[in-house]
């Protein structure tokens, strides 16, 4: 029997060798066989778009040597296009896409200037659309909807629904102890509370309220329609989903058709579309100064390998901002910020960095969907702030978290004993109770560095500390409220701030570079030295998404690194 079992574990092996190189030989073979971009006259650029769609990647492509679309690579190739005499226009198809509300502002921004620079029209068919697939929609000239009753637009509105464990965790003697410096900070209320404060609610309404309204302001905009015939139709209609003749009667679309009709009728052949993956946008030559855009996306936090691309590190920030202070060709710096904090130690770690960059080369932050708690520590200290309009920022604010299972252990029947010399060497035991002064030396703990966090602010902004505590309190605002209360400069966009940067650097001319530097997967792989660990971080192991809980178990990762957060629990549901 143990000879089967070694030869089956043999032919396991050879066949993942063997499948190994086969995936690598073909990654290779793509990383040797450019595509040389050639395009076909008259052809259409295909923005067919789904799904999942981050900011920014440093990997150009999957373990399978596919193309990762991001909205990055979107917008560049948007904004060449319109350069492009081989394109007639853009076609839209947008079908569960899955990306903040700034990113997708931040593409809508960048088909308007395709329209305005090029004069080429932009057609968009919808089958099915929600909230960002009708924001990226409406933007074109024709809007075409699929006919059949079972096709339509869901427009639902602005908010966010949270999950409560408090109960749940005290039914298996589980208790969260939760310390926070700031009112407003419900980071933890969601183990620690049944239901949300009223400081947090009276936070997120008015937070909710204004990308309500900015939301709304944009598809009257774009449709040419009223404000309130928007409104009426999020807040009075009769039929969830929107569809047929009712559509056009509200303004949604323009014309009931079936896709291959709209080809017809618009004289556009398959063959003419050319779908965003495969476009190969021309190479553009530099030219005088560059301004660099780093972008710094996801939670703040130690890195574990090179495939945690959704995280922010000190370590990484440091090796990008050092590459960039020694090119000298490098006049100014936009730090695109999309992330909701994490560590306070890491955030500080990357303040420091930035402010040291700062003294060599112009800083200037673009926030995008979210700049806030650790995300908006990182960024004060620079030289001019720029809100998306969808932008969350602020969470000015401290939160610690340790769990204690003492319940569960009388429960269960487990047991903690040991022996310890030292005041604290038991300290937060979780299964022993909660020792009551502990919790008093974290609260204080917590509050010095809610009160460093402050100073920071006030530091960076040229602020007063009393005014800084009035706006601070760990309360999230929105882009015009953080321009009015002087927590950012201007609302704008990734482009705006570019341009800013430009100018505080006095260059009329210059190109932009994009960092950290984009790889495709073989090159990161073999850097690695096929460590599968780290390959199967990213591409095997899966998040639990069961009954909305990755919020949480995400949070739970965080503390597990570090307890001691600025992090703001908000975020918009797609």
């Amino acid at each position: 029997m143990r000879k089967k079992w070694f030869a089956l574990g043999c032919l396991t092996s050879i066949l993942i060798l063997f499948g190994s190189i086969f995936l690598i030989s073909r990654s290779v073979g793509k990383l040797m066989n450019k595509e040389k971009g050639k395009i076909d006259p008259n052809s259409y650029l295909f923005l067919n778009i789904s799904g999942q769609i981050p900011e920014y990647s440093v990997l150009t492509d999957d373990f399978f040597g596919e193309t990762q679309l991001t909205a990055h690579d979107i917008i560049q190739r948007i904004k060449r296009a319109a350069y492009d005499d081989n394109i007639r226009g853009i076609v839209i198809e947008a079908k569960g896409t899955l990306v903040g509300f700034s990113t997708a502002n931040e593409i809508c921004l960048a088909i308007e200037d395709f329209k305005r620079i090029s004069a080429k029209p932009v057609y968009s068919y919808i089958e099915y659309a929600g909230n960002k697939d009708y924001l990226l929609s409406s933007v074109a000239d024709k809007i075409y909807l699929n006919p059949a009753l079972s096709s339509g637009i869901l427009l639902t509105g602005i908010g966010s629904n949270w999950l409560f464990y408090k109960e749940m965790l005290e039914k298996i003697g589980v208790e969260a102890i939760v310390v926070q410096s700031g009112k407003y900070k419900g980071a933890g209320e969601m183990f620690s509370e049944t239901q949300m404060s009223e400081p947090l609610k009276e936070s997120l309404t008015a937070l909710y309220s204004s990308i309500y309204d900015t939301f709304i302001e944009n598809l009257a905009k774009n449709r040419s329609l009223s404000i309130d015939k928007i409104k009426w139709i999020f807040e009075e209609r009769d039929d969830i989903f929107v569809n047929g003749q009712k559509a056009i009667e509200y303004g949604l679309v323009d014309e009931l058709a079936y896709k291959e009709d709209i080809w017809r009728n618009l004289n556009i052949k398959k063959d003419q579309l050319l779908a965003i993956k495969k476009y190969a946008p021309f190479n553009t030559v530099p030219r005088g100064s560059e301004i660099a855009v780093v972008y710094a996306q996801g939670n703040i936090s130690t890195k574990r390998n090179e495939f945690d691309f959704n995280v922010i590190s000190a370590s990484d920030m440091a090796k990008t901002l050092d590459e960039i202070e020694k090119n000298q060709k490098i006049a100014a710096v936009v730090i695109r910020v999309n992330s909701p904090g994490g560590s306070a130690l890491e955030s500080d770690i990357i303040l420091d960095r930035i402010r040291k960059l700062k003294e060599k080369k112009r800083v200037v932050i673009s926030m995008g969907d979210v700049a806030a708690s650790g995300g908006y520590y990182i960024s004060c200290d620079s030289d001019y702030i720029f809100v998306d309009p969808y932008t969350i920022t602020g969470s000015i604010g401290v939160i610690s978290m340790i769990p204690n299972f003492s319940k569960l252990s009388d429960k269960v029947g487990l047991h903690s004993d040991g022996v310890t010399f030292g005041k604290y060497s038991n300290f937060l035991n979780p299964w022993q109770k909660a020792n009551p002064e502990e919790i008093d030396k974290m609260q204080k703990f917590s509050t010095e560095i809610y009160n460093e966090f402050k100073s920071r602010v006030a530091n960076g902004r040229e602020l007063e500390t009393e005014y800084v505590e009035k706006i601070a309190q760990g309360r999230v605002w929105s882009a015009n409220d953080a321009v009015n209360i002087k927590l950012a400069d201007q609302v704008g966009t990734l482009s705006a701030a570019i341009e800013k940067a430009a100018q505080l650097s006095n260059q009329l001319e210059y190109s932009v570079s994009f960092y950290p530097t984009q790889k495709k997967f073989i090159e990161l792989l073999l850097k690695e030295r096929f460590n599968l660990e780290t390959m199967t971080t990213k591409y095997v192991k899966e998040k639990t998404e069961f009954l909305g809980m990755s919020e949480a178990i995400e949070l739970l990762e965080l503390i597990n690194n570090d307890p001691t957060l600025m992090l703001t629990p908000v975020k918009l549901q797609p």
